[in-house]
């Protein structure tokens, strides 16, 4: 008895069977996605939902999750484009430099904070230098260095030798 792959031409096989294996590969990447999607991190916090109708809930959390996953993804394809560009290298440099002028305000701020706490009185330009002032300067100019930090890493940059150089 003749199967139906005997009854047909065989570039008409030909298509079927392609058909069938890209049928395969796309049910396989959607399950793929499927399983990215459900174990992306995302945090959703029931007292951000109170103001949202019960049945409303899920579709803003999905929409949520699909904006976070686009910004994700944005920022890699930036992150990817800078480590490429054609200013790379300047922009290494700038980052170096930022980063050592950042570190040394930081550790004379530090060292200044450390003398008004231990009594001594310091003055800048006929003005006291006050405790808060230096409190906040150490707290941007740790977040600043803690960022650029992240950006040397994208360069490949290790701190230590940067801080050294």
């Amino acid at each position: 008895m003749e199967t139906m792959h005997d009854l047909l031409p065989k570039w008409k096989i030909e298509e079927y069977d392609e058909y069938q294996n890209l049928k395969r590969e796309a049910e396989k990447r959607f399950k793929e996605a499927k399983d990215d999607y459900e174990h992306f991190p995302f945090e959703a916090r029931d007292s951000l939902l109170v103001a949202v109708p019960l049945t409303k809930k899920e579709e803003v959390v999905r929409g949520a999750k699909m904006e976070v996953i686009g910004l994700e993804m944005q920022k890699a394809k930036e992150e990817l484009v800078k480590i490429n560009s054609p200013f790379k290298e300047k922009d290494k440099m700038t980052l170096v430099v930022n980063y050592r002028n950042y570190y040394r305000l930081f550790k004379e701020n530090k060292i200044k904070l450390a003398l008004i706490e231990a009594g001594t009185d310091i003055e800048e330009g006929n003005k006291k230098v006050e405790k808060k002032d230096l409190l906040f300067a150490v707290d941007k100019l740790s977040s600043e260095l803690k960022l650029m930090e992240k950006e040397m890493i994208l360069y490949g940059l290790d701190k230590q030798e940067v801080i050294r150089d």
